[in-house]
């Protein structure tokens, strides 16, 4: 049913009777808007200045047309930060790449080196001594210790390490590891000939004296 109020304000707004107000609003099921936009079209009002019409549906697509350009930035937004984030990605794992390659280049330009007496025995790219270490460290390692003890060098060469503070610790090392080695030896050797000695006056004594 058609209120009053609605007939009143569609005679106010359109300028109609009652009568007229009432049968459109009837025939609008009681849409004041859709009512003004018939009256409109049927030239029996004049439409706005700007020649438009006072239609719901042209609202509800200006509405929806706001809607779908905000979704299509939000969107363009979503889609400007996951490209950035791709870059920044890719600029990483590029700049990590280019310093591991860095490292390995110099790894195989340099090497470690097992010397006797001065003289060169063994000598290993320092990528794969490096790896040995890592994988390996349980074998290396004693064998290193053992080496020293034997009297052997270990020298890093190549032109990052061929001079550095790193030979020269390892020399002076080698150097007090040798000293150790000559103290215990001789030590051992004055406990040996003193043994010896004690056994020769035993079997020199005179058994009547």
């Amino acid at each position: 049913m058609i209120s009053m109020e609605k007939v009143e304000k569609l005679r106010k707004h359109a300028d109609i009777s009652y009568s007229e107000a009432k049968k459109v609003l009837e025939e609008t099921d009681g849409d004041i808007l859709e009512s003004v936009v018939k009256l409109e079209e049927e030239g029996r009002i004049k439409s706005p200045g700007s020649g438009g019409y006072y239609n719901s549906k042209d609202k509800y697509q200006s509405a929806n047309t706001n809607s779908g350009q905000k979704q299509q930035k939000e969107r363009e937004q979503q889609k400007q930060q996951r490209q950035e984030k791709r870059s920044s990605f890719a600029e990483t794992l590029s700049s990590i790449i280019k310093w591991t390659g860095k490292i390995i280049d110099k790894g195989n330009n340099n090497y470690f080196k097992v010397l006797k007496n001065r003289k060169k025995i063994l000598e290993l790219p320092l990528t794969a001594f490096v790896l040995l270490l890592i994988f390996a460290f349980w074998l290396v390692i004693p064998l290193i210790i053992i080496g020293l003890v034997l009297g052997y060098n270990y020298q890093f060469g190549g032109p990052d390490l061929e001079k550095t503070e790193v030979n020269k610790a390892m020399d002076k090392f080698s150097d007090a590891t040798k000293q150790a080695v000559d103290s215990v030896n001789e030590a051992a050797g004055k406990f040996s000939s003193r043994d010896n000695n004690r056994g020769a006056n035993k079997d020199g004594e005179n058994p009547d004296s």
